[in-house]
């Protein structure tokens, strides 16, 4: 005899997940299965699953259910409340509320060595980012707002080992990669930039929309960075001594630019991690350059090696920055290093890579020298 247990594959935004505990290891219902059967619904992916009664009978199987706006409701049964199911769907009654801290110490059985790399990189170099980012926020009085989708980095910034736990209940390794990259490279862009503050000895922050050079503007009772991607809008601006600097995150110069490519199936690169400019700007305008863009890269450079270049030209062509920086957290190979360099010599754009930054590393002094150089009042003389 057999249940039926069906699945939406939806992310942390409405997707739907089951997992068997074994001891201390939570196991995918699909291990368990004798079939499974998929469909596409739109965006996202139905799955269900038929499971001999046998093979779970005693078991504890645990619900991870997303909201649409990505609340995780967690609950827990046994496979009882499956029985009498036509849908899939466990009997609400017979599924018994619980919580996050009850599983803290479980673990989730992975088979992907890049997925366990990332992890072990997220403990080791991650948390001290996460570390120096609140600090700096708290220090310069400032709050990170994350709208749209990104709030699963705002989860991950508050308690890691929530977020972490976000993504590993999703339904495999790949998608428990893909979800945890994203966030990692947030985490890494912000950093970056905080780096970037330190560097030109940012003393005040604004809101964006807000001009602090003209009479008469207002300001809010709280200073924010709005990180969100693919706006022409600044997330925030800043103010050094008596010079001013806008920082735009994950920007492009209008809403649709990234579909440029749509017609010829062809990717066009619009969207840069970081832009830097001189002075205040509420947002991207058609001749806009920038003073310093930069790229961000958390995974070793053999997963993106092959686009990186064309990448970096597109960018340059939108652009037109005086410098544009490469910033890797794995170390990038010689000839890349030479080829992405020599890049500036037609656009006039100094190119510049710096691989091995992360917590602690010599390569942090050598980002914030050569933000210092590229942005400081005396380079502007």
């Amino acid at each position: 005899m057999s249940i039926r247990i069906r699945e939406r594959w939806k992310g942390q935004f409405g997707g739907t997940y089951y997992y068997v505990r074994e001891g201390n290891i939570l196991r995918r219902i699909k291990d368990y299965a004798i079939s499974r059967t998929t469909l596409n619904k739109g965006k996202h992916k139905i799955a269900e699953y038929e499971v001999p009664i046998e093979r779970i009978w005693g078991k504890t199987i645990y619900e991870f259910a997303f909201s649409r706006v990505g609340y995780l409701y967690i609950r827990k049964g046994n496979v009882i409340a499956f029985l009498d199911s036509t849908t899939g769907l466990p009997d609400r009654d017979l599924m018994e509320k619980s919580e996050f801290d009850e599983l803290v110490n479980v673990k989730f059985e992975i088979r992907d060595p890049m997925l366990l790399k990332m992890i072990e990189d997220l403990k080791e170099y991650y948390i001290p980012m996460i570390e120096e980012i609140k600090q700096y926020s708290e220090s310069m009085k400032f709050s990170i707002i994350f709208p749209g989708h990104a709030p699963a980095t705002y989860t991950f910034i508050e308690d890691m080992n929530e977020g972490l736990f976000r993504c590993m209940v999703l339904q495999n390794d790949n998608a428990r990669l893909r979800a945890l990259e994203r966030v990692m490279t947030w985490i890494y862009q912000l950093w970056v930039t905080i780096l970037i503050c330190k560097a030109l000895n940012i003393d005040k922050f604004f809101s964006p929309f807000l001009n602090p050079k003209r009479e008469g503007w207002l300001m809010t009772k709280q200073t924010i960075w709005l990180i969100e991607q693919g706006k022409p809008y600044s997330s925030f601006s800043a103010r050094s001594g008596s010079t001013y600097y806008t920082f735009f995150f994950e920007p492009q110069k209008h809403e649709m630019a990234h579909l440029a490519g749509t017609s010829t199936g062809r990717r066009v690169h619009t969207r840069p991690d970081i832009i830097i400019t001189w002075d205040i700007y509420t947002r991207l305008f058609p001749n806009f350059s920038a003073d310093l863009l930069i790229e961000c890269k958390i995974r070793p450079s053999k997963m993106w090696e092959e686009e990186v270049v064309s990448q970096m030209k597109e960018y340059i062509k939108i652009y037109e920055p005086k410098t544009a920086l490469l910033v890797s957290f794995h170390k990038v190979h010689a000839s890349l290093k030479k080829n992405l360099e020599s890049i500036g010599a037609i656009p006039f754009t100094k190119v510049k890579v710096i691989d091995g930054v992360r917590p602690k590393s010599p390569a942090v002094e050598t980002l914030k020298n050569i933000a210092r150089e590229v942005l400081s009042l005396k380079h502007s003389s």
